[in-house]
């Protein structure tokens, strides 16, 4: 989202601020301390809830894992807000990978699911009602899909060594 001017007054003094998107700041949001889950599960156990669930963590990302290969003119504007959206990109890929971390630190079972790679958004605009509504249908679409949901991050390297027997180098005596 672009910035927005608003209109302040503080102290009888008006003042203009601009507001970003909090996506630059950061591109999730999990309240982590607010709920204590294990004091949770000790508390219904003490009232006679006999079952130790596993805590899951669900993500959904508005959003692609890597952006969209596109040509950029070779003006200073259209490359800066390139670099913006490659850098808030880039750094919502970092939040993700460090909620995965938390989430496994903690015993979670993690869950992740985004926009698929393969959409492909047909308006400029980008709160276009039926583009919305073609994305609304996709996301509906895969909901009742069995593979929907991945179990880490694209691109963590623990991914990369499933099915594959790597030696661990010997402890020295």
């Amino acid at each position: 989202m672009p910035p927005v001017m608003l209109d302040v007054e503080v102290n009888g003094k008006r003042y203009d601020e601009m507001h970003a998107d909090g996506g630059v700041q950061a591109q999730f949001f999990v309240p982590l301390v607010v709920i204590d889950l294990p004091a949770a599960i000790r508390e219904a156990q003490a009232a006679g809830f006999n079952y130790t669930p596993t805590p899951r963590m669900f993500v959904i990302r508005n959003s692609k894992f890597l952006p969209d290969a596109k040509p950029i003119e070779r003006k200073l504007g259209a490359i800066v807000d390139r670099t913006v959206a490659s850098m808030v990109q880039a750094m919502g890929r970092a939040d993700l990978f460090q909620i995965y971390a938390i989430a496994r630190a903690r015993g979670n079972d993690f869950r992740y699911t985004e926009i698929p790679a393969d959409f492909q958004w047909q308006s400029e605009q980008e709160f276009h009602g039926p583009e919305l509504r073609r994305l609304y249908a996709v996301g509906y679409e895969n909901g009742q899909r069995d593979d929907t949901w991945v179990r880490t991050p694209p691109g963590v390297f623990s991914r990369n060594l499933e099915g594959i027997d790597v030696p661990l180098p010997k402890a020295e005596e």
